[in-house]
C-alpha cells in the first residue's frame, strides 16, 4: 500500500530505488555503455556519407555542421551523447555541410604540421575537434574504469582474466592476444579448411 504521506513515500522512494541502483548499477552503466557506442558508431557512418556541399570533400575528419541561421539548438557533435537519433538528424537538417581550409587532415602526433597551428597546403589555421581535450579525454578513461573496473574484478576472481600489453605492432599484440588464450601458433587458431 502506497504512504499517503509524501514525507514517507519520498523517504521509501529514495531507500527503495538506492537499493535498486545498488543491485543494478553494474548492469544499467554496461547497457548505457552500449548504447553510446552503437550511437557513435551510428555518427561516424553517418559522416562517412556525407562530403563538402561545396567542393565535394569528403574525409569526415574535415567535415563540420554549419547551422545556416540562428535556429541553432546545440553543436551536432555535442549532442550525439545526450540525444537520440531523431534530435541529431533535427539538427543536422539544420546545416549545411562544409568542409575546413584546403581539406588537408593533419594529426598532432603522427602528422604534425610543419608550424603549430598552421596548414601546410594553404596557410590557413588548424583547429582541433572540440572533444579532442584533455579533460574529455580524462573523462572518457574515468568512465571506462568505473564500468570496467567491476568486469575485471569478476574475470580476475574466476581466474580467467587475461592481460595484453596493447601498445606496438598490431600483428605482434595479436600473436600475444592468441598466446594469452593458449594458442601457439596461427594454425592453432585457424585450423585447415576442408
Amino acid at each position: 500500500m502506497p504512504y499517503k504521506d509524501p514525507e514517507k513515500r519520498k523517504t521509501y522512494a529514495k531507500k527503495y530505488y538506492k537499493k535498486w541502483w545498488k543491485e543494478n548499477s553494474e548492469k544499467r552503466c554496461l547497457i548505457k555503455a552500449k548504447r553510446q557506442k552503437a550511437k557513435r558508431k551510428w555518427f561516424r557512418e553517418l559522416k562517412a556519407t556525407l562530403s563538402c556541399e561545396q567542393c565535394g570533400f569528403d574525409h569526415p575528419a574535415a567535415l563540420d555542421f554549419h547551422h545556416t541561421n540562428d535556429n541553432k539548438e546545440k553543436a551536432v557533435s555535442a549532442m550525439i551523447s545526450n540525444n537520440g537519433k531523431d534530435r541529431v538528424l533535427e539538427e543536422i537538417k539544420k546545416c549545411k555541410v562544409l568542409c575546413r581550409n584546403c581539406h588537408a587532415v593533419f594529426h598532432k602526433k603522427y602528422n604534425p604540421p610543419k608550424k603549430d597551428g598552421v596548414c601546410d597546403e594553404c596557410g590557413g589555421e588548424l583547429f582541433i575537434r572540440p572533444d579532442d581535450n584533455k579533460g574529455t579525454i580524462n573523462k572518457r578513461i574515468d568512465l571506462f574504469d568505473m564500468q570496467m573496473k567491476p568486469i575485471e574484478i569478476h574475470y580476475l576472481k574466476e581466474g580467467i582474466l587475461r592481460k595484453v600489453d596493447g601498445c606496438g605492432d598490431i600483428q605482434d599484440i595479436f600473436e600475444e592476444i592468441l598466446k594469452s588464450l593458449g594458442y601457439v601458433k596461427y594454425k592453432d587458431y585457424f585450423p585447415p579448411g576442408p
